[in-house]
């Protein structure tokens, strides 16, 4: 089984990978996790599945 860190991306990687701040990373999680939670995947604040 995976844990959080491989199962998950959080904010500062994301930013990392993108070149943005962190409040626009965390705005793309959130906005993702909307989409997910809309098709009743399970989410997790501040972070998202890497797949």
């Amino acid at each position: 089984m995976k844990g959080v860190k491989e199962a998950f991306i959080d904010a500062g990687e994301i930013s990392q990978m993108l070149g943005i701040g962190m409040t626009k990373a965390y705005a793309i999680i959130k906005e993702y996790n909307a989409e997910l939670e809309a098709k009743g995947y399970f989410t997790m604040r501040g972070k998202c599945p890497r797949k």
